[in-house]
């Protein structure tokens, strides 16, 4: 079972019990629990943009700095640029000609 199936298959039991509380087929809702359940729809959508916020931050906190990797990018950097010149690239001074 792919993802797509499995989210669609859940929104769907999700709204076919949001729709029948909507419409008391099971049994009567009084007004304060009716009102909640008109809501429950922008209910989850506030709970899903917390949950995505929240795990966005966790991530950026958590972030990895790869410093390592950070300097072996620098050293190949440097190797490019001086195979390039061995062949009569100058990197440098195309890159001042080019318009920004």
């Amino acid at each position: 079972m792919t993802k797509l199936i499995e989210c669609l298959s859940l929104g769907a039991a999700v709204a076919a019990l949001w729709l029948s509380l909507l419409l008391e087929r099971p049994f009567r809702l009084n007004d304060a629990v009716k009102f909640h359940v008109w809501f429950a729809p922008v209910y989850a959508v506030l709970a899903f943009g917390f949950a995505s916020f929240a795990v966005i931050v966790y991530r950026v906190i958590t972030f990895n700095e790869c410093t390592h990797a950070y300097h072996e990018l620098k050293q190949q950097i440097v190797d490019a640029k001086r195979e390039l010149k061995a062949l009569g690239f100058d990197a440098e001074s195309d890159a001042e000609k080019q318009p920004t």
